[in-house]
């Protein structure tokens, strides 16, 4: 019993940590275009790199 309230306890706080968590639960609702369009924000940095032409 004690394993399962510290998991419970463990995920809690993990979820308060991530405060983009809601966007991975709705990502697969998502249009496909709509879907491509969050995969390359997730994967480009915000900034962009200093050697793009």
């Amino acid at each position: 019993m004690k394993k399962s309230e510290d998991y419970l306890n463990e995920m809690k706080q993990l979820w308060k940590d991530e405060p983009q968590g809601s966007r991975r639960w709705q990502f697969w609702y998502l249009t496909p275009a709509q879907r491509l369009a969050v995969l390359r924000e997730l994967l480009c940095p915000l900034s962009p790199p200093e050697n793009q032409p």
